[in-house]
């Protein structure tokens, strides 16, 4: 019983961001016309979304496309259970977003010894010796997004442009390593009124390939199809690059 209990919400998880990835798929422009205004962002012009100039181009990508269109789909989920709020309130940015998003605070892991990139030992070594006043010993993570409701899924997003193929490979493993670490991370309860709990069972890596190759694409299909399966099936990560080609 306790099995059948499990797999029900794992499989309306799967629906719902087959539903996102669907509705992503839809509403995205053309890819010469997402490269284009992502230089664009990055140049200084100025959008209905952003009010400053964005980070960097994944930053410029996940305000400018990502969020607009998941607040979009969860209003469009929450309609019916108006229990769950406004999904502006449900959406958590980590990084310099539009204000409309980044006014509802963050999602954050409040220190950990270990980081979403592995560094050499020595470097590790030394940051975990190091005391508060040299450098910080402990790691704040930050995933790109995080999802309240219906279902608590972080996102680890990345925008991928490059001319050459061997990159996307080793690009594929750096960015799947990290989004199993946020998932990975284990619960931490609220603390107070005003405090947040981290307890994000899902994890989706969405990535945006802007090659007109499909470097990206190519990489992530060229795996075994059973290790595919397994990053849903064994560790709840959801792969959704786009567009799909």
């Amino acid at each position: 019983m306790p099995l059948m209990q499990d797999k029900l919400p794992r499989e309306q998880v799967k629906g719902f961001l087959e539903g996102l990835r669907r509705h992503l798929q839809s509403n995205l422009p053309d890819g010469s016309s997402i490269t284009l205004r992502v230089a664009s962002l990055l140049s200084g012009n100025g959008s209905q979304v952003w009010e400053r100039k964005p980070e960097g181009p994944e930053a410029a990508f996940i305000g400018e496309y990502v969020l607009p269109n998941l607040e979009e789909f969860v209003r469009l989920q929450v309609n019916d259970r108006p229990r769950d709020g406004d999904p502006l309130d449900l959406i958590r940015v980590g990084f310099s977003a539009p204000k409309k998003y980044s006014s509802r605070g963050f999602a954050f892991f409040p220190g950990h010894p270990f980081g979403k990139v592995f560094r050499k030992p020595e470097a590790i070594y030394e940051r975990w010796r190091a005391g508060e006043k040299e450098r910080v010993p402990l790691i704040q993570s930050w995933p790109d997004l995080t999802l309240l409701s219906p279902y608590r899924i972080l996102f680890e997003c990345k925008y991928f442009k490059t001319r050459l193929k061997s990159p996307a490979k080793v690009q594929l493993v750096k960015d799947l390593y990290e989004t199993f670490f946020y998932r990975s991370l284990p619960l931490q309860p609220r603390k107070g009124e005003e405090g947040q709990v981290w307890d994000y069972e899902f994890a989706c890596y969405l990535a945006y390939d802007a090659t007109e190759e499909g470097w990206l694409i190519q990489a992530w299909n060229g795996l075994n199809e059973k290790v595919r399966n397994s990053f849903w099936e064994m560790a709840n990560v959801c792969v959704m690059i786009l567009p799909e080609r």
